[in-house]
């Protein structure tokens, strides 16, 4: 198999996986974000054991993950035009990513959605685009006004929009890689997009859902929410009674994701 792209969030590039290296006196919390991304020894433990390269090595192929933690869909979205883009990084140089592939040394593209308030709604008002993030804005109060000037007259009007034009974006994604003979699969961290996937045609073929222990799941997060320990901060059975303030998934939790892509791409090699 050729290469494997996985485009995500901080769950994707694997973030707080270091704490279960066994290296000495790491500190914890975000605060220390830079000093972590600093030692080369962390980066290789995190790197070696996110769920990316857990299937990359099944498959005897290499992971490919944007350089940075965080982000949103469009990120991942932006993330996935520049790694087969002969320009530049116009967004920020080598923040996303400064790999460049060709469309035929990649075989799958694994995206994972992340939380959609971090991605932003585009309206059409008086012949301009505007764009709108919540994630981006501090005083709700004057937020929930400008989107009432827009035209909205409840926040789940607002959300529907929002999780409607970001599956619209992905699916066009999926068409414009799959038409070049990359294979691309989804799946969900949180429920918001389950329904709309389902729905349609073209992804729910390639809709990636979960099993673990006899039970079912549409998302990464019903996993957590029954194995609390499958989250960083949670792993008092790693960590005893003081674990790392990090509500990232664990190692366990990266092992499930891992399986659970593998036994789609094994049980579903060709979808017409």
């Amino acid at each position: 198999m050729k290469g494997i792209v996985f485009a995500g969030c901080s769950n994707t590039w694997g973030h707080g996986l270091w704490y279960y290296s066994g290296l000495d006196n790491i500190p914890y919390g975000d605060k220390n974000l830079q000093y972590h991304v600093d030692k080369s020894s962390y980066m290789n433990f995190k790197n070696s054991n996110r769920y990316s390269r857990l299937v990359a090595n099944h498959f005897n192929t290499y992971d490919v993950v944007k350089h940075t933690t965080a982000g949103t869909d469009e990120v991942s979205l932006r993330f996935l035009e520049l790694l087969f883009s002969s320009e530049k990084d116009l967004y920020d140089t080598g923040w996303i990513t400064q790999e460049r592939y060709t469309y035929d040394e990649i075989d799958y593209i694994i995206f994972q959605t992340t939380f959609p308030d971090r991605s932003g709604v585009y309206i059409e008002h008086n012949g301009k685009t505007h764009r709108f993030s919540l994630s981006e804005h501090n005083d709700w109060d004057e937020y929930v006004k400008t989107l009432t000037n827009f035209g909205f007259e409840t926040f789940e009007q607002f959300y529907s929009l929002l999780i409607n034009q970001m599956i619209s974006k992905i699916k066009s994604a999926f068409e414009f890689y799959e038409s070049k003979g990359i294979k691309c699969r989804i799946y969900c961290w949180t429920k918001e997009y389950v329904d709309l996937i389902k729905s349609d045609e073209f992804l729910s073929q390639r809709f990636i859902t979960f099993e673990h222990q006899g039970k079912k799941y549409e998302c990464a997060q019903q996993i957590i929410e029954d194995y609390p320990h499958y989250q960083i901060l949670f792993d008092y059975e790693t960590f005893g009674e003081n674990p790392p303030n990090d509500y990232h998934p664990s190692d366990k939790m990266h092992k499930v994701i891992a399986e659970n892509i593998i036994r789609f791409i094994d049980n579903q090699r060709i979808i017409k």
